[in-house]
């Protein structure tokens, strides 16, 4: 990660996630020292837990099951030793001590398996609901759940890109970095196609071995096991192309949109003053009066 010219750096992760995080995002790279480095938070595990519960909702007698599983895998582990419960119950030296112990030694077992296929069946049942979702599902929840976080993030940006570079960044450095950076393009004047395209862009790493790791280090590790992470490794354009035409339905615009979480005519100005020039004139023709281009 080259970093020279660089005034701002904006991580869109947690300070715990980047602390947690950056030893291993920049091995060996050049770390972003010495420059201000501004926190926004734009996405972390809640989110998509809350969006999963929300489905979840949808079908109480669905919610109830998973409740139960994870009741059942939440409850505390057996006894480890034989001994243990005998001493708990305290009647090894009874006559009926070793007729009891295989009856409750029997009972531990069983509650030891039922308690290990709650937690496999309870994996199971998220691993599913997490597969129905989509990248625009998540994206959409950022913008929906987080429009405070992504106004604060566009503002940064327009305040620092006057004076010098801003480096973007998150962890994977397609989903979180990808939505802000196409929300500037968008702000710049950039069309749908072309910020789809540009998006698509990060595809070539994401899809990489290295990008699939980055991807699963998000997820616990039971679970990254139990799910096909390739749709969301990918960078298609038909994603963002599916999330504009969410954000359309819901708020009539792009702009609609930002005019709803907060973002003012004069920092969605400064985005485009900033990320565009002034067009150079036609050969022969007029001067372009100040009429700016990408």
């Amino acid at each position: 990660v080259g970093v020279r010219g660089v005034g701002t750096v904006l991580d869109l992760r947690s300070p715990d996630e980047a602390l947690a995080d950056d030893t291993k995002a920049f091995q060996g790279s050049s770390r972003p020292l010495g420059h201000l480095t501004v926190h926004v938070n734009l996405m972390d595990s809640s989110l998509v837990r809350n969006g999963v519960l929300r489905r979840l909702l949808m079908s109480p007698s669905a919610a109830v099951a998973l409740g139960g599983l994870r009741l059942l895998r939440s409850m505390p582990p057996p006894p480890d030793q034989h001994a243990e419960l005998l001493a708990r119950t305290r009647l090894s030296r009874t006559p009926v001590a070793p007729a009891l112990s295989r009856s409750l030694w029997r009972a531990v077992a069983r509650y030891a398996a039922a308690r290990e296929a709650a937690g496999a069946a309870y994996d199971e049942r998220v691993a599913a609901l997490l597969a129905e979702l989509s990248l625009a599902d998540v994206y959409e929840w950022i913008l929906t759940r987080n429009g405070n976080a992504v106004r604060r993030a566009l503002e940064v940006c327009a305040e620092a890109l006057p004076r010098a570079p801003v480096l973007v960044h998150c962890t994977h450095g397609k989903d979180r970095t990808g939505l802000l950076v196409s929300l500037l393009l968008h702000a710049a004047g950039a069309s749908a196609e072309e910020v789809a395209a540009e998006y698509a862009r990060t595809d070539a790493w994401a899809a990489t071995a290295e990008g699939r790791a980055a991807q699963e280090a998000m997820l616990p590790a039971r679970l990254a096991a139990r799910l096909d992470l390739d749709g969301f490794c990918r960078a298609s354009p038909a994603t963002l192309h599916e999330l504009w035409r969410r954000v359309e339905a819901r708020y009539g615009s792009v702009d609609g949109y930002m005019s709803a979480i907060g973002v003012a005519p004069s920092t969605r100005a400064a985005l485009r003053d900033a990320l565009t020039a002034p067009r150079p004139p036609a050969e022969g023709g007029p001067a372009a009066g100040g009429e700016r281009g990408q």
